[in-house]
């Protein structure tokens, strides 16, 4: 599955699942797929070793989610080389309903 596309239609799912594995591109995807009052559970992996490259920076994934979910759960730890600002992350959230149009 390309980052672009999604096998769901918007509103259409109830909950994702997204353990071990974490492409920011497919965020905006999750948020469309979503109905409103659905949960999204993510879970980046661990920072051991070189996997702090594949993380992302401390902060992204509450700003990437703040507008469009609620938040009810997020815990965050620093992750590789005191110098990198990379993270992994635990989350849970509630997408808010849409606004009417």
């Amino acid at each position: 599955m390309r980052a672009e596309t999604s096998p769901f239609e918007d509103g259409t799912v109830g909950a994702i699942v997204n353990v071990d594995w974490f492409v920011p591109e497919l965020l905006c995807l999750f948020t469309k797929a979503l109905k409103d009052g659905g949960y999204l559970l993510m879970e980046t992996i661990k920072g051991h070793g070189q996997n702090y490259l594949q993380l992302p920076p401390l902060g992204y994934i509450r700003s990437a989610l703040y507008q469009s979910f609620d938040i009810k759960y997020c815990s965050e730890r620093k992750a590789g080389p005191a110098a990198s600002n990379a993270g992994s992350f635990r989350i849970l959230a509630i997408k808010r309903n849409s606004p009417p149009i």
